[in-house]
């Protein structure tokens, strides 16, 4: 069957939507990147076939959003980020339980995380990074099996690092960076067998890193740990990661020697242990990272 879209991208001068857009009932797709201005109108909860909102980068877009938004009871991916909304999520957007995307990243939002997004069991990426997002990392989020990117970073969330994250068996991208997180990176995230890119950094994590001794099967390609409190020496099980290619524990309080298993990371493109307590210097087996662009 064909699709029904409007697309508006990056049209001059920019417009308002008209509140005749709720006449579009049968729209499927609704693209509108870099060209509106002015408030979103209500009826926009009218459009009830739509399955995409594509309304990014959308600088003078004001707020508030309208709650009718949660009227959208087909939309399946729903991405204002980059623009310059502000206030609170409506919490009318719990109703929206087909929804699997959700981008709002770069934007002004505030109040804590919403737990609605418990509701919605099918939701597979949530990127609501760079707004003003306050308070812990809901438990609701525990619950969205389906979940496989979660970008919440440059948030001022504080609270530990809950380990029921590590227990979402599809996820593969968790950024949590720059925030007030605190405590240790509890030790089942290194046991995670889907989770390709974790970074924690900037935060103030402490502790121990707790890398697992008996993995077996490592997916982890990216790990961020820099600008935290971490201590200890660098454990020599991260030899045993060997899907690894970018590593940064710079800023810290590590200790002790470069572990020698460190070098069996052959698909390395960078490496930085800077700004550590980290003494003698990077043996001759250095070279046997022949991918490394960047120490």
């Amino acid at each position: 069957s064909t699709s029904i879209a409007i697309i508006l991208s990056r049209i001059r001068p920019r417009i308002q939507l008209p509140t005749t857009i709720g006449f579009l009932e049968k729209l499927q797709w609704f693209i509108a990147s870099e060209s509106l201005v002015g408030t979103l109108p209500s009826e926009v909860g009218k459009l009830k076939s739509v399955s995409l909102i594509l309304m990014n980068r959308n600088t003078d877009l004001l707020p508030p959003l309208p709650s009718e938004l949660g009227l959208l009871e087909s939309i399946l991916s729903l991405d204002f980020g980059v623009s310059s909304l502000s206030g609170t999520f409506p919490t009318e957007m719990g109703y929206l339980t087909s929804l699997r995307r959700l981008y709002w990243d770069h934007n002004s939002f505030s109040g804590t995380v919403p737990n609605w997004f418990g509701q919605m069991p099918d939701l597979e990426e949530i990127a609501i990074s760079f707004n003003s997002f306050s308070g812990t990392i809901p438990s609701q989020l525990f619950e969205l099996k389906n979940l496989t990117f979660c970008q919440i970073s440059a948030n001022p969330i504080n609270g530990t690092l809950p380990s029921e994250l590590a227990s979402l068996p599809k996820l593969t991208i968790l950024d949590l960076h720059t925030g007030h997180l605190s405590g240790e990176i509890p030790a089942s995230y290194f046991s995670h067998h889907t989770l390709h890119r974790l970074s924690v950094s900037r935060n103030k994590l402490s502790g121990k890193l707790l890398l697992d001794e008996n993995i077996v099967d490592p997916s982890l390609e990216l790990l961020r740990v820099d600008s935290n409190k971490i201590s200890g020496e660098i454990p020599s099980t991260i030899g045993s990661y060997t899907t690894l290619r970018y590593i940064d524990l710079s800023n810290n309080r590590f200790s002790g020697v470069i572990p020698t298993e460190l070098y069996l990371l052959t698909k390395l493109t960078l490496l930085d242990i800077g700004i550590n307590l980290i003494s003698g210097s990077l043996q001759s087996q250095i070279g046997q990272l022949g991918d490394l662009k960047d120490l």
